[in-house]
């Protein structure tokens, strides 16, 4: 049985696709493995929250969940003043509610959702032919002469 040339060229095609298609996945395998071996610092934006003062009440009890009814608390402190900075948990969705806590323990605010915003910086390390581009690229030099009037 013989090929006809347009049997040919398809199935060249079809292989080359599988290769460009193995090539792509091997490459984003790299890259992950590459990207889990450095370390990756977390940033994060703190966040102000801030609640209305009530008369004679300094002192007030804040809490911080993952849930609106507070079954995964991860803050639960007391704080001097109507507001308090949110720096120390990572990115994600959160509750919050504040209660009155002069005397004794009022009763706790509304639950109200916000978010705290963040991400990773991850190092690259460019290797081969991308980092000899990029130089080349990012070093540009541009000069200037002067040119005297012949006269």
């Amino acid at each position: 049985m013989r090929l006809r040339p347009a049997t040919i060229r398809i199935a060249h095609l079809r292989s080359l696709q599988a290769l460009l298609v193995l090539a792509t996945v091997l490459t984003a395998f790299s890259f992950v493995a590459q990207t889990q071996q450095t370390s990756a610092h977390e940033i994060v934006f703190p966040v102000s929250l801030q609640w209305p003062r009530q008369k004679d009440v300094n002192r007030y009890r804040l809490q911080i969940a993952a849930d609106e009814n507070f079954q995964n608390v991860f803050i639960d402190r007391p704080v001097v003043g109507d507001r308090y900075l949110v720096s120390e948990l990572s990115p994600g969705h959160y509750y919050w509610r504040v209660a009155a806590a002069e005397l004794q323990l009022g009763e706790f605010s509304r639950p109200t959702r916000f978010f705290i915003s963040g991400g990773a910086v991850v190092p690259v390390k460019l290797t081969g032919r991308a980092s000899r581009a990029t130089r080349s690229h990012s070093s540009q030099t541009v000069t200037s002469r002067s040119v005297r009037p012949k006269g």
